[in-house]
């Protein structure tokens, strides 16, 4: 998929870098829902879970929300590492 055309258009711009933080944020909440089966409660604990996101659809978007502005975050901090190690010379 990276190496389609219109991926290729997109690949440096504002839309991207959103869809790739959506994207992540997602793939937080899932694997935050594995650990919990795995680790903690079990397939029948994380039912009252889901019960709680399908009932309440304010709740599950704050979390989308609040992992998403997380991740630019993340994101920023990348880029900054990044031009602050580019420019480091011993």
């Amino acid at each position: 998929m990276a190496k389609t055309a219109w991926v290729r258009r997109i690949r440096h711009t504002w839309i991207w870098r959103q869809a790739c933080a959506f994207a992540a944020a997602l793939n937080i909440i899932v694997l935050m829902a594995a650990n919990l089966v795995g680790f903690v409660v079990g397939v029948d604990g994380v039912r009252p879970l889901l019960g709680k996101l399908v009932e309440e659809p304010w709740f599950a978007a704050k979390v989308l929300a609040t992992l998403f502005a997380a991740v630019q975050l993340q994101f920023k901090l990348r880029e900054w590492e990044a031009g602050y190690l580019s420019g480091y010379s011993r």
